[in-house]
């Protein structure tokens, strides 16, 4: 996937970003760039605001989650931050752990990882707390 970074927020290796997807939506991610630390809102030389990131989309940590019978949505009320609550439509049961789902962030399917064990099925749509992560492809 595609996106745009509009700002990053660094600490150490972290950084959470606030990017948009091709899609025009945005969002903030947490991201590691083992290639640089950097103290807490140093500028970083790896990447700026305006840059491309391409990279893959996951939710993890989701500690939280139920069926219900919502509409796909995603919310995140926390300035700076990947934590997300969002409403995802269950496209494949990977494990009893993960799952591959369609999501309102973007128009891929994204792998969802849970602290514990998950009992959904294809077609439920679950509501979930999590963290909204993003992975470089390895070069």
């Amino acid at each position: 996937m595609k996106f745009e970074i509009l700002n990053i927020i660094t600490d150490g290796f972290e950084r959470f970003l606030e990017i948009r997807s091709s899609e025009g939506n945005s969002a903030t991610v947490h991201f590691l760039e083992y290639r640089e630390y950097l103290e807490e809102d140093e500028k970083s030389k790896a990447k700026s605001a305006g840059d491309a990131l391409e990279g893959d989309l996951w939710i993890d940590q989701v500690s939280n989650a139920y069926v219900c019978d919502k509409d796909l949505m995603h919310e995140q009320s926390i300035d700076h931050s990947s934590h997300i609550n969002a409403v995802v439509m269950v496209e494949e049961v990977l494990d009893e752990f993960s799952i591959h789902a369609r999501t309102s962030i973007c128009d891929e399917i994204i792998l969802i990882e849970f602290e514990r064990k998950i009992d959904f099925q294809k077609g439920d749509r679950v509501y979930i707390e999590g963290s909204l992560e993003i992975i470089e492809p390895v070069v």
